[in-house]
């Protein structure tokens, strides 16, 4: 398990919600993938001592749809995440494609796992920082872990890259 502490937002694309949190120069491109849809979304992250990023997602999360907080490597997290990340952002639209394919596979093998994913897009700001594709799934209650673990790394195979597991607290807006 990380050491790291990082906070991020996950919502659905709302363009006013976007304008408001864009302000805070943390809004990345996203997508939710599931074995049914792929939709915009938005993962925002949330800096350090930000109260108000959340306040304003909060604010929205009636009109915006759910949105999610994830506090991940928080050692007592209940919830397990597991991310996915690689280095050419450039393979962003390639790299949804693929986890589009490997729900939708996933749930019509009869496996009983409805597997979903989040990929962002995430651009440095900066010529020092480094740009990358992230994919991001998180543990399902009615699925073993193991088999959850094993599906996310079956995709990180597929898709070129390494999976990686963290602790997570999980909050619902």
């Amino acid at each position: 398990m990380a050491k790291k502490f990082k906070i991020f937002l996950f919502a659905p694309e709302s363009s006013v919600l976007k304008s408001l949190l864009a302000q805070h120069n943390n809004v990345r491109k996203a997508f939710y993938v599931t074995p049914r849809a792929c939709e915009p979304y938005m993962r925002v992250r949330v800096r350090q001592f930000s109260n108000s990023v959340v306040g304003i997602a909060k604010q929205f999360a009636a009109e915006a749809g759910p949105i999610v907080e994830y506090s991940v490597g928080e050692e007592q997290g209940g919830k397990m995440v597991g991310t996915i990340r690689i280095p050419q952002v450039e393979k962003f639209d390639e790299v949804v494609g693929i986890a589009k394919k490997f729900c939708e596979k996933t749930w019509s093998e009869g496996q009983e796992l409805f597997f979903t994913c989040r990929v962002s897009q995430i651009v440095a700001r900066t010529e020092k920082q480094h740009s990358w594709v992230e994919v991001f799934a998180v543990e399902r209650r009615e699925v073993p872990r193991v088999v959850w673990q094993a599906a996310v790394t079956r995709l990180a195979t597929e898709i070129g890259g390494e999976a990686q597991f963290y602790s997570a607290s999980i909050t619902e807006y």
